[in-house]
């Protein structure tokens, strides 16, 4: 049976999966400005699907972050909601912050690498999520229903967007 202190909602596997992923980028980063790996600094994407992308970054923002942010905020006071969620809503913020970090430090397409990582991270996190909010789970979550009309929303969203970085945004980005 699954706690709420198994992986990965808790500190440990949550830390060393932003150290390691991290490390990842960094790695990538640097064989990328060594042209050791065939990586363009920049994303080059036509017109629309520049366009296209800018759309589904604002349904992320939507989807991913607001939407299980008002989960944590609306049953703050449940310790599983907080901490389930709270991890979720804790690796989006390393994830956006990464993002900005390093995208000024390194190169602008290396948040495509960043992205890869951490929904790969975020689907294993809501695969999780999705096993505690079936009605069979011993777990008591308020609105348990939702919960899990949720998760399934955001497993289906995160899979579309890793379909998309893997067909738009890494060729755009493969030199």
């Amino acid at each position: 049976m699954m706690s709420l202190q198994s992986p990965p909602f808790n500190r440990k596997t949550t830390l060393i999966f932003c150290l390691i992923a991290t490390g990842v980028v960094l790695l990538i980063g640097g064989l990328t400005q060594f042209n050791q790996l065939p990586l363009l600094e920049g994303i080059n994407l036509s017109p629309r699907r520049l366009e296209f992308i800018r759309g589904w970054l604002l349904a992320a923002i939507a989807i991913g972050i607001i939407l299980p942010l008002g989960v944590v905020l609306r049953w703050r006071r449940d310790r599983a909601v907080r901490h389930l969620w709270g991890y979720y809503v804790l690796v989006m913020l390393v994830q956006l912050v990464t993002e900005q970090v390093l995208s000024f430090l390194l190169f602008p397409s290396i948040v495509v690498s960043i992205g890869t990582l951490y929904t790969l991270f975020r689907l294993w996190q809501l695969v999780r999520l999705q096993q505690l909010c079936t009605p069979a789970s011993p777990l008591q979550l308020p609105q348990k229903r939702l919960q899990n009309a949720l998760v399934w929303l955001l497993l289906f969203f995160w899979g579309a967007n890793l379909i998309i970085l893997f067909t738009i945004t890494w060729p755009a980005i493969w030199g």
